[in-house]
């Protein structure tokens, strides 16, 4: 019985007139029509398109908001209302995202204690915006004496609905599709619609997940007929035999009859098309209906070893369905997608089709920073184009089931899924749901509405009860519930793993994995959160796939998460546009950029550290025997892919000339590992050259998802041949003279000049041709723009000491003498670090133009791990030609660079610049033998390491990227901020909120730091 009050206070009340959930699925006039929907892309067939018996309503809809229910139109519904001068709204699409209201970022806190604190089951009513949405829709004519529905794909978070003026239902669930019938309230021709969205309700506190809370009609809305017998919903069996050869297809169809004038036999045929369209035998049953209002159908037929679906090769068939009467008229077709393969626990382990398998996952939010939640065609594509690039095998659909578009595109291009339930209870998760009754439905009803529909997808392998959801019986039920459902598939839930079929874990360091890994826990493993990607992260990834790889009950993990969610507003200014997070639409309480975790930012541009995940991700693993002659041994990590499905290129490198190059013919089955010896040929060694083989697996004919050549896997060793060292022939001399000025030290030659200050320490000028160089010379550096795993760490409050380092130094000793045609130039300074720290540089100056630098730091007793060792120069804007001998060309640190070849790169300094969603350190290179920045007429300086230094150029200082919170906000700068570093610690990215970077790339002051580099001016014209 509806009291308006449903959305309010009670939990167990979460629909009204509702149709139990069912299959994604079309009815069709005859199977032709259906086979000839299915032959198209996944995201032109099926609910996204109009058919005969399918409208889709999505457009421009009237709408109004209200602050909370009681200013709500309360009689909107009614066909006498007038609404003409109401606003138009497009559906699917939250408002939040077209105007009205605004959106509320938080992580753990429920949205709305800015305003209220209402306790759970109670929805707030001080501020809850309510939506009143009115449209119109036609039904055909030739839909008279059908069974006519209404299908809601998703509504966050609870709504009303009214047809003609009378009321129709009420549903919550915000992610999966609410369907009501609503024949008995239908004309042919035009008739009305009234929709009442509730922005939060009881429902609500089952919906605590991380992410910019938006509300609205969040998916499409469509009315679809059927006769007045209907194949109500059908379900796929494709288990394969115990040799994962043969099939004994099942399929079970539940047939609805509504209205008793529907008697006598009827038959259902089920045909089975290839990708030719070819069809096998097509089954048949016959059927009589007695006096049932449903029947359940099962087919059944043996299918001889067909092709296989996997990740690898998303083989599909179409299964077309035929409903047919007594006299073999055709009443209604359907049909899907279905992929043969069988996903199973067996030996303690998780095996697809037989083989062990390996997540080289991520997690997913739908988010698409100009239209929310409501996520386009196009942007999910690229979502799943990008992923199979960067070697991702399988998504986790965070934290609530998704578009059922995402699943046809993951079941087309092979990814494995993760379904998720609608269910998380973060900020309450000790009470909700817990072992609390009241619960116990909403909950059941929420797994059901997601297995129900989403059971013939052969990409979905494990189903979710949710996440960060605390424990209790609700849980186990939901469990026993889906065991009993659904055999073929795995249970997940990480915050009770006694309810599930596997251990999984959120953010365990690499010790607590390996701890498992030599327990006697016999489940197997799977991080389902752990990496977090927020700002420049990512570090140490390789840690967990060594584990991974080395024991078998380890099974991968899901990196959180893959998208940067952020909204596109304007810039204050007016010219240009921002992505905001949270606090940037006054929403209090609010948790920051906390929603900016992707691998890839948030206008789908790959981050950085994509390309670490892609090379750590990949399937072709090659690691050094003997480099000396050429043996190299092959890993084929690949469940069914033979290596030589790719092209196979080796090089060898002096520096970064190719010197030797060719093409492997490698014949390695999945799972095995073969030793091969690369013929190096006649490697000419000259002296003072560095000798580099390298790998590439790459396509060889264009997929689905990239083109021919793309590379999947690369590996780059260097050969440790026996190098002479390079001698090298002195210039010839010129004058070096040295004048001892009042304030500054001034050495000259005949194109050269330089000057340091004597009461700074600093060399103030460097000029070559009557040109300056710098705008200020080297200074020693400590600090860095911390990133986002730094303030989760409190970096810039437990290492501050070293910011201060940095800017409050004294000048303890200056210091030159004149050795041979040197001129060497001593400071030292004093740095007022909580215990004072000494930091000596020396110059020395030769007659050739070229500086040495000798850097030392002694840092004080007692203190913290330093940011960064190294020295910082500002150049002139004209040097922003950028050459490295190095890592890259993407940025690079201590614990991300396995990805980073290195190679000789050209560069401009803004191309640098990282769009982070708040600026941070970034543009970092390691391991640069040598770097020039030069300008158009290609003269600058060229710094040499000794052996290797790191560097950033950027436009921005140090001080810009800490002080900003959004990069609009940088101030413009056209002088260059050149930073030669000996090291500087890693980005981590165990965590976000606490874990600092691994010890083993911590730079911690219990010892001396030094390095060398030379610098000097260049004519790149004359070398």
């Amino acid at each position: 019985m509806k009291t308006h009050n449903e959305w309010k206070d009670d939990p167990e009340l979460f629909r009204i007139n509702r149709e139990d959930a069912h299959a994604t699925l079309v009815p069709y006039s005859d199977p032709e029509s259906a086979l000839e929907d299915l032959n198209n892309p996944p995201e032109t067939r099926g609910i996204r398109v109009d058919s005969k018996y399918l409208k889709s309503l999505n457009g421009k809809w009237k709408f109004h908001i209200s602050k909370n229910p009681s200013e709500r139109p309360v009689d909107f519904y009614r066909q006498s209302y007038d609404v003409s001068k109401w606003d138009e709204i497009n559906v699917p699409g939250e408002w939040q995202m077209q105007g009205y209201d605004y959106p509320i970022y938080t992580n753990i806190t429920y949205p709305w204690t800015g305003y209220e604190k209402p306790e759970p089951p109670h929805a707030p009513t001080v501020y809850n915006p309510v939506g009143s949405y009115k449209t119109t829709f036609t039904v055909p004519k030739d839909w008279k004496n059908r069974e006519i529905f209404i299908s809601f794909q998703g509504v966050e978070s609870a709504f009303y609905i009214w047809v003609n003026g009378k009321f129709v239902g009420y549903s919550e669930d915000s992610f999966t599709p609410s369907e009501f019938d609503i024949t008995k309230h239908l004309k042919i021709g035009e008739n009305s619609l009234a929709v009442e969205v509730y922005r939060w309700c009881t429902g609500s506190w089952l919906e605590d997940q991380d992410m910019i809370r938006l509300s609205g009609i969040v998916r499409d809305v469509f009315i679809y007929s059927t006769s007045k017998i209907h194949m109500r919903d059908f379900e796929v069996i494709t288990d394969l035999d115990d040799r994962y050869e043969n099939v004994n297809l099942k399929i079970k169809i539940n047939v609805q009859r509504y209205s008793e004038d529907v008697k006598g036999d009827f038959s259902i045929e089920a045909a089975l098309y290839d990708d030719r369209n070819s069809m096998f035998s097509p089954i048949v049953i016959k059927k009589r209906f007695a006096s049932k209002d449903e029947t359940v159908a099962l087919l059944e037929q043996k299918v001889m070893n067909p092709k296989k679906w996997s990740g690898e090769y998303p083989n599909l068939y179409n299964l077309i369905l035929t409903l047919k009467d007594s006299k073999g008229q055709i009443i209604e077709s359907e049909g899907c997608k279905i992929g043969f393969r069988k996903f199973e626990l067996k030996d303690n382990l998780m095996m697809i089709n037989g083989k062990v398998i390996k997540f080289k996952g991520v997690d997913r939010h739908e988010f698409d920073p100009r239209t929310g939640k409501h996520v386009p065609a196009e942007t999910m594509i690229k979502d799943i184009t990008l992923m199979k690039q960067h070697n991702i095998n399988a998504v986790r659909t965070s934290h609530y089931p998704n578009d059922p578009l995402w699943l046809d595109l993951c079941d087309e291009y092979g990814l494995y899924v993760i379904d998720e339930t609608n269910l998380e209870t973060h900020g309450v998760r000790d009470k909700v749901p817990d072992s609390d009754p009241q619960w116990t439905n909403a909950c059941l009803d929420r797994v059901q509405s997601m297995v129900e529909r989403d059971k013939n997808h052969p990409s979905v392998l494990i189903w979710s009860l949710g996440n960060e959801a605390g424990h209790g019986t609700n849980f186990r039920i939901m469990s026993d519930w889906v065991h009993m459902r659904d055999q073929t598939r795995l249970v997940h839930y990480e915050g009770e793993s006694s309810v599930a079929d596997m251990t999984s874990e959120m953010y365990s360091p690499v010790e607590r994995v390996e701890e498992y890994a030599n327990s006697n826990n016999s489940k197997p493993y799977i991080l389902c959160e752990y990496a977090h990607a927020m700002g420049n992260s990512n570090g140490n990834l390789y840690k967990y796939w060594d584990l991974f790889r080395k024991y078998p009950k380890l099974q991968g993990g899901f990196i959180w998460d893959w998208v940067d969610q952020a909204i596109y507003e304007i810039v204050p200014s007016g010219k240009g546009e921002y992505l905001a997070y949270g606090g940037d639409w006054g929403d209090n309480p609010n948790d920051g950029d906390f929603c900016a975790n992707g691998v890839v930012f948030a206008d789908r541009t790959p981050k950085p550290q994509a390309e670490e995940v892609r090379y750590i991700y990949r399937n072709i693993v090659v690691k050094p025997v003997t480099l000396l002659s050429g043996e190299i041994e092959i890993f084929n990590e690949h469940l069914f892919t033979n290596v030589n499905a790719y092209n196979c290129e080796w090089f060898i490198k002096e520096n970064h000339e190719i010197v030797n190059s060719g093409h492997l013919d490698v014949d390695i089955e999945p799972l095995e590992s073969k030793v091969v010896k690369i013929p190096y040929g006649n490697v000419q060694i000259h002296a003072g050259c560095e000798y580099f083989l390298e790998t590439v697996f790459s396509l060889k004919e264009k997929s689905k998802w990239a083109n021919a050549g793309h590379e999947v896997s690369h590996e780059q060793f260097k050969i440790p041949f026996d190098v002479p060292t390079l001698h090298v022939q002195k210039r010839a001399l010129t004058d070096l003279k040295l004048l001892d000025l009042e304030s500054n030290l001034l050495l000259k030659s005949e194109h050269f000049e330089t000057s340091f200050d004597k009461a700074l320490g600093i060399m103030n000028s460097l000029k070559f041709k009557d040109r300056e160089l710098v705008i200020s010379g080297l200074r020693p550096n400590f600090w860095r723009a911390p990133t986002d795993n730094d303030h989760g760490n409190r970096m810039e409050e437990r290492l501050s000491t070293w910011r201060d380092g940095s800017t409050n130094r004294k000048l303890k000793n200056f210091e030159w003498e004149k050795v041979g045609d040197n001129v060497k130039i001593v400071t030292e300074f004093t740095l007022q670090t909580l215990n004072p720290s000494i930091c000596r540089v020396v110059y020395d100056v030769d007659c050739h133009c070229e500086v040495s630098v000798f850097f030392e730091l002694i840092p004080g007793d007692d203190l913290p791990e330093i940011p960064v060792v190294g020295m910082e120069m500002i150049m002139p804007k004209e040097f922003d030609n950028l050459t490295w001998y190095g890592r890259g060309p993407h940025e690079n640190y201590w614990d991300r660079k396995k990805s980073a070849r290195v190679d000789l790169y050209k560069s401009k300094v803004k191309d640098q610049f990282v769009n982070y969603i708040k600026p941070s350190e970034m543009g970092n290179k390691t391991d640069v033998r040598w770097l020039i920045l030069s300008d158009d007429e290609e003269s600058g300086l060229i710094f040499t390491g000794d052996p290797t230094f790191e560097f950033s150029a950027l436009h921005h200082s140090v001080e810009d990227l800490e002080k900003a919170k959004h990069p609009y906000e940088l101030p413009v700068r056209k002088e260059i901020f050149l930073h030669i570093n000996h090291a500087q610690m890693g980005v981590g990215g165990d965590n976000s909120w606490g874990a600092k970077t691994h010890p083993d790339f911590t730079l911690y002051a219990n010892r001396v730091y030094t390095y060398t580099f030379k610098f000097r001016p260049v004519d790149l014209r004359k070398r």
